[in-house]
């Protein structure tokens, strides 16, 4: 895993609480915690330090006792989220460190990639565009390690909709795809000029079409 560096912690919030700074204190399930508390309520609120009895560990800010605002976790299996929280949940725009190298960068919503993000995995396969719940969902491109491209739309993690796939060979493919197989109208072409237009069903012409050969 890549060195992730120090964190700089949030000012506290400029409010009416009084809150004071606590030497470390063992809370439920034998949890770590050092940093501020809400005095009146008794509860975590500005900044601290988080750790679990597994040695994962929270730094960032917390607000009526939950990680709120800008923190990082670092798990005990080495992936480490570094961004925004609300209520104990990473939400707004973060980073996702895994411990083979892959990386998340985008926008979260209750602990899942939602929204616009760039997804790179530790090969160099790397996808930039819009997902939904977790997954590539919407209109992004990928580019595989191998030279392979495809720009279009996604449902749920499979090139579903209408797309441009390009191999590393040369050949490409214009048009709609289906569970990540052509399907439906399109144009596929050769490098040595030659092209087929028409229908496709699970990666094979099937249907009308027009075959264009070289003289």
């Amino acid at each position: 895993m890549q060195e992730l560096g120090p964190f700089e912690f949030e000012q506290l919030p400029k409010d009416n609480l009084i809150r004071e700074l606590r030497q470390p204190t063992l809370i439920e399930g034998d949890i770590d915690y050092f940093g501020f508390w809400d005095t009146q309520n008794n509860v975590k609120d500005g900044v601290g330090i988080q750790i679990w009895p597994d040695g994962s560990r929270y730094e960032g800010s917390f607000r009526s006792n939950k990680s709120n605002g800008k923190g990082r976790l670092i798990q005990n299996d080495g992936d480490a989220y570094w961004g925004n929280w609300i209520d104990n949940s990473a939400e707004g725009y973060g980073k996702y460190y895994h411990s083979d190298g892959s990386t998340y960068e985008g926008e979260w919503k209750k602990d899942l990639q939602h929204g616009e993000g760039i997804e790179i995995w530790k090969d160099g396969t790397k996808y930039e565009g819009n997902f939904l719940n977790g997954k590539k969902h919407g209109k992004g491109k990928c580019a595989w390690q191998n030279g392979s491209e495809y720009e279009g739309e996604f449902l749920e993690n499979s090139i579903n909709g209408v797309g441009i796939y390009k191999w590393s060979s040369g050949k490409a493919y214009t048009g709609e795809w289906k569970n990540n197989a052509m399907n439906g109208k399109g144009k596929l072409t050769f490098p040595d000029g030659r092209y087929y237009e028409g229908s496709f069903k699970n990666d094979k012409k099937e249907g009308f079409g027009t075959l264009m050969l070289l003289l």
